[in-house]
């Protein structure tokens, strides 16, 4: 949008904020891509060049409003279906673009939502005096869709007592982690014992 905006003045052209927009927009994706791709590693490779094709295509369609808002000579088509299709394919082209890009972004507040869940419980699990003797000493929070999500939690110090197991199900629940299964590990005397809530 700046760029396209800068570029439509009538004073001396800037092109360093075009330049930028492509070196911070449309490099590091391309790269990836190419990185992706030499060492065979295909969900990198799609992953990238989506961000490099929605990237290219926003430009573009920022570069058609502009056009269009700053009231800049319209091409103009001799036969108006050719017109008409250009437009549904401009149209088509948005959906396409935008439809992955929705589901990426629901994927990644639910993502963001878990794990600041999971920071409160630890925080909660932390300030607690009923673990005063046992600590969280590593947690892992994998997250792989909205029914499948795992909490690992690897404690140091005395065994966890039953009355702290019943705890820490409900400083879960408070969490709004209910739905996560817990993994617990417990290294003790030189031991270690894993168990699932």
């Amino acid at each position: 949008l700046a760029g396209i905006v800068a570029g439509s003045r009538r004073q001396e052209k800037i092109t360093v904020v075009s330049g930028v927009a492509i070196a911070t927009a449309l490099m590091p994706p391309l790269c990836t891509a190419g990185y992706g791709l030499a060492s065979a590693q295909f969900n990198y490779f799609f992953g990238a060049f989506y961000l490099f094709f929605i990237n290219s295509f926003f430009i573009a369609l920022a570069t058609y409003v502009v056009t269009r808002f700053l009231s800049f000579k319209k091409k103009t088509y001799r036969d108006a279906k050719k017109e008409l299709n250009v437009r549904r394919g401009i149209a088509i082209l948005t959906i396409v673009a935008m439809v992955p890009s929705c589901f990426t972004a629901i994927r990644v507040i639910r993502t963001t939502s878990f794990n600041s869940s999971v920071i409160h419980f630890l925080e909660t699990i932390d300030e607690s005096e009923v673990f005063a003797d046992t600590k969280v000493i590593d947690s892992k929070r994998i997250y792989r869709s909205s029914d499948d999500k795992e909490i690992e939690l690897t404690f140091v110090g005395k065994k966890l007592t039953d009355e702290q197991i019943k705890l820490l199900a409900e400083y879960q629940n408070d969490c709004d982690l209910s739905d996560a299964k817990l993994h617990i590990v417990q290294t003790n005397d030189g031991l270690s014992q894993d168990f699932s809530l």
